[in-house]
């Protein structure tokens, strides 16, 4: 068996997407030992280390197929004109995979390179028994070009006659209403979905039409490999994450008031600092955003500037007794660990992140700040206080949940897979 792995990062630099694919791929080779696997990603080395026996494919041959057929004509045009052209040719793509082709093959008739890379994609598409899109909250307006070439993706794996199943997604919402038709056309054909969330996906998905049949609560992926390292005694550290990015509306300014608050209560708790970086492209590394908290502190500081792993980071957690942090999976290595939570945000799509997560265990031991708000300071002063004397029977529940959850997602795999229609069933269309 054959199974095509499309996920969220294809850099391999963010260790919660890495851990919701490692865990995802390991679940399926229970289901499948002697499957073979392919993963899109663009860092074959890392995969290598991180993943054992699964073969790499770069996205050069997908970009390709992605790019617009007359670039030069689309950049020419105004911008919602160009976005209706781009939406079309999309679903030409999509609906009309042979004739697609033969254009772009056309288009790059003067290189050999793209070629190659182009039909290296289209065979990997054509040999998949089953094409799998791996969990991550990157089906979102957040990441136009990532919904692009997912849904990209699967649909023409659809057009192939191929099962696809999506896993351990948190999904929407989208504000073009053209986005808004790729994801109906492609999720209505999604054999299963599983969420890592009800409280954002599930009515998103509800306004697309989508099936609840083809719907599963699981929770998060990483949650089983957060939870495997967690420690027998609680940690004295404060945790701290803080995503800069575009998407999280936070700038590198902002570290300054969050510096001065968390310096004062970890210094009267006689805390160590403890760095608990989750994304490590250069450009977006939590590592420089966190440091910007951590200097200048009078007491300990661990400190992690290597990805070498998930269990790493992981395992950093079991120094804490309270996690604060702008990204999402610091906030689920942490609960699954049963170690409360502060959330920083400041954009809408990560208070629907923290919403969902939080809702998945209960709202225990858990807490969104704004930034923005004018009482921030004094707000993360008392709920640090709060949830540092975390009661030893909430920490036991948090565990409980997540162990609930993984069982959940565990159960939910192996339905996916029994509800498959026969692998000889499935046609190949180029």
């Amino acid at each position: 068996m054959n199974i095509l792995v499309e996920q969220s990062g294809y850099p391999l630099a963010n260790m919660g997407d890495l851990a919701m694919l490692e865990m995802s791929i390991c679940r399926l080779k229970s289901l499948y030992p002697d499957a073979k696997f392919k993963v899109f990603n663009s860092a074959p080395e890392k995969l290598k280390h991180h993943i054992q026996d699964v073969q790499s494919l770069g996205n050069s041959g997908l970009n390709i197929w992605l790019s617009p057929l007359s670039k030069r004509y689309v950049e020419t045009l105004p911008k919602a004109y160009r976005e209706s052209c781009l939406h079309w040719e999309w679903k030409f793509k999509v609906n009309h995979p042979f004739l697609a082709k033969r254009l772009i093959e056309y288009k790059y008739r003067y290189s050999p390179e793209s070629l190659t890379n182009l039909s290296n994609f289209l065979k990997s598409l054509e040999e998949a028994d089953l094409v799998v899109a791996t969990g991550g909250g990157y089906i979102t307006d957040a990441f136009p070009n990532k919904v692009n070439s997912t849904l990209g993706i699967l649909g023409l794996a659809q057009k192939m006659d191929k099962p696809t199943v999506m896993l351990g997604h948190g999904l929407g919402p989208f504000s073009s209403r053209l986005t808004v038709s790729q994801a109906r056309l492609v999720l209505s054909r999604v054999k299963k979905i599983t969420l890592r969330e009800k409280l954002r996906s599930l009515p998103f998905l509800k306004s697309l039409g989508i099936d609840n049949s083809q719907i599963i609560v699981t929770g998060d992926d990483a949650i089983e490999l957060s939870h495997r390292n967690r420690s027998k005694n609680l940690g004295n550290g404060v945790g701290i994450n803080l995503r800069v990015a575009k998407y999280s509306n936070i700038a590198s300014d902002s570290s300054e008031v969050l510096r001065k608050c968390i310096h004062k209560f970890a210094a009267e708790m006689k805390a160590p600092l403890v760095s608990i970086p989750i994304e490590f492209i250069e450009h977006n590394s939590d590592v420089s955003s966190i440091r910007k908290i951590t200097d200048g502190y009078d007491g300990e500081i661990r400190e992690i500037t290597m990805p070498e792993s998930p269990d790493k980071i992981a395992k950093q957690i079991n120094h804490c007794r309270i996690v604060i942090t702008g990204s999402y999976h610091a906030g689920v290595f942490a609960l699954s660990q049963g170690i409360p939570v502060v959330a920083i945000v400041r954009s809408q799509y990560y208070v629907d992140k923290f919403s969902g997560l939080f809702d998945q265990f209960g709202n225990v031991g858990s807490k969104i700040l704004f930034l923005e708000d004018r009482d921030f300071s004094e707000n993360l002063q008392s709920t640090l206080s709060e949830l540092w004397d975390f009661p030893e029977e909430k920490r036991y529940l948090l565990l409980e949940i997540a162990s609930k959850q993984i069982e959940t997602g565990k159960k939910a795999y192996d339905q996916v897979m029994k509800d498959l229609p026969p692998i000889e069933n499935v046609i190949e269309n180029l």
